[in-house]
Formats: C-alpha cells, structure tokens, sequence
C-alpha cells in the first residue's frame, strides 16, 4: 500500500513559483531559465570535416587510394593508412595515432589539411623492429578530437 503525505504550504508556494516563472519564458525558446527548452532549440555542433573512410593496406596506389588489404598483417609490413574526410575547411590537424593491444602509442604523425570537398590523406606505420601479434587501433584526430578508429590484427 503506498503512503501519500500532505503537502505542506510552502512546496504549494514553490510549485507555483515554478510555474508562473516557467510561464513568463514560454516563448523565448534561448532562454536559459529553463534549460530543457533552452537546449532543445540550440544545434548541435557540427564538425566541418568529417571521416568517412579508412583504408588500411601494405601499398598506396599513385590516386592516394589503399592497395593490397590483407585480413591480417605481418608484424614486418609496412602499414598503410588511406583516410578520406569530406567537409571544407583550413588548417586542419589530421593526427594519425597507432595504439597497440595494450593501448600504448606505437607511432603518431600529424598532417595539416585544407579540404574542400573529399580529400585523401595517407599515414604510415613503419617499424624497425617487428611488431608483437594482436589486436592494433588506428585512432584518427581531427584538431586534437578522435574522429574515427579502425582495428587491424597483426599475426604471427
């Protein structure tokens, strides 16, 4: 069985407060007295480059584009990252980060990039010494915010 209190007077008061305050911003949908409209009615911010594809091979071909996708890479390859962004904008940071399974940065490279339109913009991973097997992330940043990610396995 459910309990119900009175309610006191001053709750009375406060409810009524809200509501003659909320009433006043009715039509003011950037108010910020009542934030739930204030927000409703704002955009969202909307990046002017976007990624749309990564492509991850051991080639790049003269178009900028990815050649020989292998399923899983060796850990002596070279790797190359393709990523294409549609979007206009200048002086973009285009940073290619190259976690490995634990996380850990392998290898970063950062490129400034004034897109108009679709652009493809080419990273590598290039080691001197073998990578251990697993489970490796590319992680894209645009002006220091990830962008996208793309997970690749490097074998025996």
């Amino acid at each position: 069985m459910r309990m119900f209190q009175p309610v006191s007077p001053m709750a009375w008061l406060t409810l009524g407060l809200t509501v003659s305050l909320a009433a006043c911003n009715a039509g003011n949908p950037n108010s910020d007295a009542n934030p739930a409209v204030a927000h409703a009615h704002k955009k969202s911010y909307t990046p002017p480059v976007d990624i749309t594809r990564i492509d991850l091979g051991k080639t790049v071909a003269s178009d900028s584009s990815s050649t020989a996708f292998p399923v899983i890479f060796r850990p002596t390859d070279t790797i190359h990252a393709v990523v294409t962004s549609e979007g206009a904008a200048k002086n973009v940071a285009m940073m290619a980060k190259w976690l490995s399974p634990n996380g850990g940065v392998v290898s970063k490279s950062e490129q400034t990039i004034n897109p108009k339109g679709t652009q493809r913009t080419s990273f590598e991973l290039m080691n001197k010494t073998a990578l251990p097997a697993g489970q490796y992330t590319l992680e894209i940043d645009l002006n220091g915010q990830a962008a996208a990610t793309i997970v690749f396995s490097i074998g025996k």
